[in-house]
């Protein structure tokens, strides 16, 4: 909404006070804000979100979605929100719109411009690859489910144990069941939840709903150039608007649901051109289960 694109200024929309705030000073002509930062529901469900669309018509130059792909992921059931962006053309009719994604596939692309209902759009894209990430994929040491994730998160931890500051910064995706029995052990190698706390562990978890301290704690050091924390045991909380500078290794105990997920974990190593490497472990069965082919396929090669 600014003039002037190299004097940007702006404005998150988060709460539902904030909304009011906002309300007031567009409908009195005085937001100084060039961009306007918000999710989904802060606009579709807020209960002034759309009371803010009404006072916004006229005076919005465009509309930018990030991660645009979880409109078709997340839209259908888990956050509804997303597949109802589409509302934003009846308030902004003729203002342009860009989708932004990492990961965005054919399949997406064409779900995105009906459920946007855009018919004239123009794709720009570049190739994936980076050549900083090496690819490896492992077949999982036999045993009973448990005993093949365990076999993995072990030689990590005791690798950490050895290394310590030289190990490299390591995100590691798991199951939600199996992370209590990571930070066990880890607890256990490193002398005992009596000796490690969050100020001083060189390991550490990161999923949904996590005590919000510790979260920050451990996001906050990864976004560092010399994070403490050198193993870090996740769901896919992080493998989407994530940005650590020093993560140089990516391990997957089982392979994720999709590969655009896939593509967005691996994603956090090696983003300021560091030589990393992302490991997937696999099991035959997973080759045997229902999947998309391109995934069965890479797990293959």
């Amino acid at each position: 909404m600014g003039s002037n694109p190299f004097e940007v200024k702006p404005l998150l929309l988060k709460l539902n006070k904030l909304l009011i705030y906002v309300y007031n000073i567009v409908i009195q002509e005085s937001l100084s804000a060039s961009i306007i930062l918000t999710h989904p529901e802060g606009l579709l469900v807020a209960e002034n979100g759309v009371k803010l669309l009404r006072a916004l018509e006229g005076k919005v130059g465009a509309i930018v979605i990030d991660e645009c792909h979880k409109i078709d992921d997340w839209g259908r059931e888990f956050r509804k929100s997303f597949s109802e962006l589409v509302v934003l053309k009846s308030f902004f009719n003729n203002v342009p719109i860009a989708c932004l994604s990492g990961t965005l596939t054919g399949k997406h692309i064409n779900a995105l411009s009906k459920q946007l209902l855009i018919s004239n759009f123009k794709v720009i894209s570049v190739s994936p690859e980076k050549t900083n990430l090496k690819l490896i994929v492992c077949e999982k040491i036999k045993g009973t489910s448990y005993e093949k994730i365990e076999n993995i998160y072990k030689s990590q931890i005791d690798q950490l144990l050895v290394e310590r500051n030289n190990f490299p910064v390591t995100l590691m995706f798991m199951p939600m069941e199996y992370i209590a029995h990571a930070m066990s052990y880890a607890y256990y190698a490193f002398g005992g939840v009596s000796k490690i706390t969050v100020n001083n562990a060189v390991f550490g978890c990161l999923y949904s709903n996590q005590d919000t301290e510790v979260l920050t704690c451990i996001i906050t050091d990864l976004q560092t150039v010399q994070p403490r924390f050198r193993l870090v045991f996740t769901t896919t909380v992080v493998g989407m608007g994530f940005d650590p500078p020093s993560v140089t290794q990516v391990i997957h105990c089982k392979p994720p649901r999709s590969l655009t997920n896939y593509l967005q974990e691996i994603g956090r190593a090696g983003r300021r051109g560091q030589m990393s490497t992302a490991t997937l472990y696999y099991t035959n069965m997973d080759l045997k289960k229902p999947t998309r082919n391109s995934r069965r396929h890479f797990m293959l090669l």
